[in-house]
């Protein structure tokens, strides 16, 4: 198998198991926010350590999006210089953008993956006996994820530079219901 096609099909895999793991932990969040707030309110009680919980999962949720929004090309961007800029040199700039993306992205890796590192060695305890470092993972992964993304944006960008079509290595991916269009032939 191609190694470029094996690259696109592990994106599109991981970003199906992203899209489970974020409905799954948004679900877990929203529920056991809903219990928090009936044990508070009409039972006079709550679980002690469910704020912690509550936090940990919403940044596990915001990393989810965080590489799922790099997958689609719709995370936050400023797009003034490209308004500017002459037609043929916004590539060029978009390619300067990627590597630049990926350099800062891996750079939050390799220190995510530090301070992970570092609340692993201290054995703190978040929870329960639960160690801190169990919620903290997302943050390496997520960072990770995100410069794999763009990684996978750059062979697109190269790919698009050298003439050929990229649709070709992509095969197998589904549109989505966004990307769908209809494309009428006149005679």
């Amino acid at each position: 198998m191609n190694p470029i096609r094996l690259i696109f099909a592990l994106d599109r895999l991981s970003a199906r198991l992203e899209s489970c793991f974020l409905v799954l932990i948004l679900l877990v969040a929203l529920s056991f926010s809903f219990l928090q707030v009936i044990l508070r309110n009409f039972f006079d009680s709550g679980i002690n350590w469910g704020d912690v919980f509550g936090r940990h999962l919403v940044l596990w949720i915001g990393f989810f999006g965080a590489t799922l929004s790099t997958k689609q090309d719709s995370h936050i961007k400023i797009d003034a210089l490209v308004k500017v800029l002459p037609k043929r040199a916004v590539p060029v700039v978009d390619l300067f953008i990627c590597f630049f993306c990926i350099a800062v992205s891996f750079l939050l890796y390799q220190s995510a993956f530090k301070f992970m590192m570092d609340e692993k060695m201290s054995g703190s305890i978040l929870f329960e006996g639960i160690p801190t470092w169990y919620f903290i993972v997302i943050m390496p992964v997520g960072f990770g994820m995100i410069t794999f993304r763009y990684g996978v944006k750059l062979i697109e960008m190269l790919y698009k530079f050298s003439g050929k079509k990229i649709e070709t290595l992509k095969k197998g991916s589904e549109p989505s219901g966004l990307d769908i269009s209809l494309h009428i032939k006149l005679k």
